[in-house]
């Protein structure tokens, strides 16, 4: 299988013991290091005292909402939430907040695998720069001139994407639907966070990176240009 995980760090914030310990034991034997937490509690510890991979996330915990994690921990490495709940607006809250992908329970092991190979990139991919734009795709951080540029994961997400398809133009939906590989939702969602993060680059940089044009989208300007 071509999509295996293995030599990772992985949090599994999980209170389903059966599922979490059935998930623990497939990656442990792909050679992962896996940390386990019931609860929210338990994952902001855990957080706190580890460098992880990735993140797999439940939203219904018995403290609180998965969502929180994600709100109050700042920069974190790639999250994936797996969940029960298949509705519309928990998949935009979960996207909105900065989630790279989104799998509804029930899942096997390999789909999970699959899904996260698709987050996990190798140490030599994983700095991406650009008009003195440095994004660090491990520690999900980026800089400006080494200036850290405050960004939200969803908007992480979406220089990561520009950056690495510069000079093409794009529709909102479309941006949506490569970034999270789901059919477009609510595509005014991914507007409004690509207007917020033009306005963060221009004032960073004194420049306009991302272009829009009616009827083509938008533009992450080319270093050639």
């Amino acid at each position: 299988m071509k999509n295996n995980v293995t030599n990772r760090k992985l949090l599994f914030v999980e209170d389903d013991l059966n599922f979490r310990n059935a998930m623990q034991t497939y990656f442990e034997q792909r050679n992962n290091v896996v940390v386990t937490a019931g609860n929210l509690k338990q994952a902001r510890e855990a957080i706190s005292q580890n460098e992880f991979d990735a993140i797999i996330l439940d939203l219904l915990l018995p403290d609180g909402d998965g969502i929180e994690l994600l709100d109050d921990s700042g920069n974190l490495p790639p999250v994936i939430i797996v969940t029960t709940l298949n509705n519309e607006y928990d998949m935009i809250e979960g996207f909105t907040a900065g989630a790279c992908d989104y799998v509804i329970k029930p899942c096997s092991p390999e789909l999970l695998e699959m899904r996260l190979s698709l987050r996990l990139l190798p140490p030599s991919r994983s700095i991406v720069e650009m008009h003195g734009i440095r994004l660090d795709l491990v520690k999900r951080e980026g800089y400006y001139l080494e200036e850290p540029l405050k960004l939200t994961g969803s908007e992480f997400n979406i220089l990561h994407f520009f950056m690495n398809n510069a000079g093409t133009y794009f529709r909102a939906e479309t941006i949506y639907e490569q970034l999270w590989h789901a059919p477009s939702l609510h595509h005014n969602s991914i507007k409004y966070h690509i207007f917020n993060l033009r306005k963060k680059l221009a004032d960073a940089t004194g420049k306009n990176l991302i272009e829009a044009e009616y009827g083509k989208g938008y533009i992450f300007v080319s270093e050639t240009v």
